[in-house]
């Protein structure tokens, strides 16, 4: 298992009140090992980034790895310190 801080912004920082949630996940991961992961340390992300089941995030969120890839539904390697960043697709106006 490795460790990996997700980064959230905007309303989920303000819904989980934090800026960096720690997980652990496999080296090679997928969405569901991060979706699974996060809804178990922050259960508040449930239903508005994680989908009701914890098997992938919703289609208004992508997930970008140390700020250089977008992770679709292929896995991928992580290593202890990487990065994620869990934002909304949605953009203001």
């Amino acid at each position: 298992m490795v460790s990996v801080t997700v980064e959230v912004y905007g309303t989920l920082r303000l819904r989980t009140k934090r800026k960096y949630i720690y997980v652990e996940i496999p080296e090679v991961s997928d969405r569901k090992d991060l979706a699974f992961a996060l809804s178990k340390v922050c259960p508040d992300l449930v239903g508005i980034a994680i989908n009701s089941d914890a098997t992938d995030f919703n289609d208004t969120y992508s997930i970008n790895l140390n700020g250089l890839t977008f992770l679709d539904h292929d896995s991928f390697r992580v290593m202890s310190g990487d990065s994620i960043i869990l934002l909304s697709n949605q953009a203001g106006g």
